[in-house]
């Protein structure tokens, strides 16, 4: 199941454009690609959709709004409701790959068991985050953050907060994780942050090639 995509309103969108929709599901049990709106948006579009309902118990990818998401634009969309999963888990995407998030929030509780959760996005490589927020608190193991759980691969943030409370056993910070290969500017966290080992009020491990600029 890992490779494959359930979405509450579309399985798979392959380059299509998805704009002003709403989805209202519950999807328990052990899917992966899993989001409330699309399981997997590869090279495709959404604008200004929405999604609510519960997520519990999905495995790999697993967002409120998206499970996967590559190359993609994503704008002015929002989650609601609690998402929880394995790994790769977020209140908005699951994972992003390429991808441009710009205006969009989340506000459900975020759960993983694994690792790699985030209140905004569990997963992320080679995108950039802009004007973007999330409300709930993130539940974690390893990598845990208010916004987003793990960054790497010449990725940005900015202009976003998380005010959420966060917590897990390593790697934990209010707005992100684990920042690798990251610019993180304007941004900042308001949750309070638990961790065992290598937290953060802001980012809970700052790894190769992070920046941190204007942030609180």
């Amino acid at each position: 199941l890992v490779y494959s995509s359930f979405g509450g309103l579309v399985g798979m969108n392959d380059g299509g454009e998805i704009s002003s929709c709403h989805a209202e599901t519950v999807f328990s049990g052990p899917l992966s690609k899993l989001g409330g709106l699309v399981g997997t948006c590869w090279e495709g579009a959404i604008t200004s959709c929405r999604a609510s309902g519960t997520f519990s118990e999905g495995r790999y990818y697993v967002g409120g709004l998206g499970g996967s998401c590559l190359s993609s634009t994503i704008q002015f969309c929002h989650a609601t409701g609690p998402v929880g999963g394995g790994d790769a888990v977020g209140g908005l995407l699951g994972e992003s790959m390429g991808d441009t998030v710009t205006f969009c929030y989340a506000t459900g509780a975020v759960s993983a068991e694994i690792g790699d959760a985030g209140g905004l996005i569990g997963a992320v490589s080679g995108y950039t985050v802009i004007s973007c927020y999330a409300a709930g608190d993130v539940a974690g193991k390893h990598i845990a953050g208010g916004l987003v759980g793990h960054t790497s691969a010449n990725a940005a943030v900015v202009s976003c907060y998380a005010r959420g409370a966060v917590s897990g056993t390593d790697s934990v910070g209010g707005l992100v994780g684990l920042l690798n290969y990251t610019l993180a500017s304007n941004c900042y966290a308001e949750g309070t942050v638990t961790a065992d080992h290598y937290a953060g009020g802001l980012v809970g491990i700052a790894d190769i090639n992070a920046e941190v600029n204007k942030c609180y």
